[in-house]
């Protein structure tokens, strides 16, 4: 049975000069996992409402967005003004040791900008510059200091890449298709706990969602654990 997001092609992307999405497998991408924080496939298709496929079952409310075909059967489109996911605190997101931001990005952006992937103020990021010379960067916060990385590599326009961000107490690294792309030493300790919501889409600096990200999401994954430490059998064979 074919997927209900198949033959979707957002209206909003007509303006991207994009005659159609690239076709995509029904079903596929991650399963939890006992390290799986918070895990959205994004299968709904209508609503407002996203479900955590994570065991703790966490939910999101979407500000906007328009369902669209993803990565794998479903995704969400965000327009860069001010669409986004949020997700109320739960103790589940405060991760302060090892940490892995990871998701599938059909990037959009064209003006200079920031746009934030994954966003939980004052602890965690995963975020795209994006523009001309679209690359990304992640980090976390320690003792009230932001420390990021940004990627070698630059990302290409209107196609899927899976964005990855690990932390495993002492190193940041940034995988681009499953590939160490970055990585930058920040010394041991742990990231700054807090009880801050977790946002897709957008980063909320002053309560008031700004950064907004122009592109499609999908298998938006956060986990207690550093996962690339070596390459993942997985998303090399998702990428190839």
């Amino acid at each position: 049975m074919r997927s209900p997001f198949s033959e979707a092609t957002p209206s909003a992307l007509a303006g991207a000069d994009i005659e159609a999405l690239p076709e995509s497998p029904d079903a596929g991408g991650y399963a939890s996992d006992p390290s799986t924080a918070f895990l959205l496939k994004l299968e709904e298709g209508q609503g407002d409402v996203v479900r955590d496929a994570g065991p703790y079952g966490n939910v999101g409310f979407l500000r906007g967005g328009e369902w669209t075909r993803g990565r794998y059967g479903g995704g969400l489109l965000l327009d860069g003004i001010d669409d986004h996911i949020q997700v109320p605190y739960s103790p589940s997101l405060d991760i302060v040791g090892k940490l892995t931001l990871e998701a599938w990005l059909f990037p959009l952006g064209e003006s200079d900008g920031v746009g934030a992937l994954i966003a939980r103020p004052n602890a965690y990021v995963l975020e795209v510059l994006e523009g001309s010379d679209m690359r990304f960067r992640g980090g976390i916060w320690r003792g009230g200091m932001a420390l990021k990385i940004t990627s070698s590599s630059r990302l290409e326009r209107r196609a899927w890449q899976h964005l990855a961000m690990t932390f495993d107490g002492s190193m940041l690294r940034l995988y681009l298709g499953g590939i160490l792309d970055a990585q930058l030493a920040v010394g041991s300790g742990g990231i700054a706990a807090g009880s801050s919501d977790l946002f897709v889409g957008a980063h909320p600096f002053g309560g008031t969602p700004t950064r907004a990200l122009a592109g499609i999401v999908d298998e938006v994954r956060v986990s207690s654990v550093a996962r690339w430490s070596v390459p993942d059998p997985l998303v090399i064979e998702m990428v190839a």
